[in-house]
Order: structure tokens, then C-alpha cells, then sequence
């Protein structure tokens, strides 16, 4: 079976078959934070509207997803970038910059399909709770996932025509 593996920036979720039954289910009031950069001040994390998050005894996160329906058509933004990507990039008129896996959605005449069931993996201020402009969100459709904790960090680069440059987190 081939890994489904959904990144925004250096962190990721990991779609899996079933949270272990020795995970506790974690209570948040508002977001559920996967991983917080201290030399930024953002945080990648969930809506707890549309996520449902457990720890396992190791500590390693795990999350049900929920979401929300999303039913839309709109034009792709930064088409070729995001299509060598496999993402989808979109703004959404209520939901901002999101992006989604092209195996998730349907892409026709330079416009993404969406028609299911996703949570956004948020990119945001950790005070004002804003969107940042590091990443977009990313659509996360509905099933079971293993956290950040199990992929590990992986470096990120920005690329640029004149340089390929390490992303601060």
C-alpha cells in the first residue's frame, strides 16, 4: 500500500488504517497544535470543530478527521508549481489560500474540483491566530492519521530562480 502522506512545510500527517487503542483522546479548547515554531511565532494545527486528536503512550499524535463538506470549483493558482507538486492551490472567498492533494480532487480547464469532506491543516500566528503567508492551508480529507511526531522534522527550501534558500520555522 503506498503512503498518503499530506505536508505543509516541514510538518505532515500520515494516513493510517487505525489509531491505537491505547491512544488517549487529548481535550482542546479551540486549535489543535501539531507543532509550534519558536524562531516564528506560527503554529500548524487543526480546528478542534473538525478534528478529533489522541497521544499514544510513546507520544507520538494521532488524529480523527472529521472536516467539514467542501463542494466548489475555482482557478488553480500558481498552476505549474503546485501541479509538479501534485497540489492544488486555490482562494477560496471564506477559507483563504488552501491547497489539495490533485488525488483528492478533480482538475479541469485550469480549475480545481472539490467535492468532499476535508479539515484545514492551518498555517497561522500563534497570537492573532491569522493565516500566515509561509504556506497555505492544506485540505486533509476525512480518515484516521498519525502526527508530526512520526515523520520526524524535515528541512525545508525555498526555491527561487536565484537561489535555494533554508525556511525559518
Amino acid at each position: 500500500m503506498k503512503k498518503e502522506i499530506y505536508r505543509q512545510g516541514d510538518v505532515g500527517v500520515e494516513r493510517v488504517s487505525e489509531i491505537p487503542a491505547t491512544a488517549k483522546k487529548q481535550r482542546h479548547k479551540k486549535r489543535i497544535l501539531l507543532v509550534q515554531g519558536a524562531a516564528t511565532g506560527h503554529e500548524h494545527s487543526f480546528d478542534v470543530s473538525q478534528v478529533t486528536a489522541f497521544v499514544d503512550e510513546g507520544g507520538a499524535q494521532f488524529f480523527k478527521v472529521t472536516g467539514k463538506k467542501l463542494k466548489f470549483r475555482l482557478p488553480l493558482e500558481k498552476q505549474e508549481e503546485k501541479l509538479i507538486r501534485k497540489q492544488a492551490l486555490v482562494v477560496h472567498p471564506k477559507l483563504g489560500k488552501i491547497a489539495f492533494r490533485i488525488a483528492d480532487v478533480r482538475i479541469e480547464d485550469n480549475h480545481a474540483i472539490v467535492d468532499g469532506t476535508f479539515a484545514a491543516l492551518s498555517h497561522l500566528d500563534s497570537a492573532s491566530l491569522k493565516p500566515s503567508t509561509d504556506h497555505a492551508a492544506q485540505g486533509i480529507p476525512t480518515g484516521l492519521y498519525r502526527g508530526a511526531s512520526f515523520i520526524g522534522t524535515v528541512r525545508q527550501s525555498q526555491y527561487s530562480p536565484q537561489e535555494v534558500r533554508r525556511v525559518q520555522d
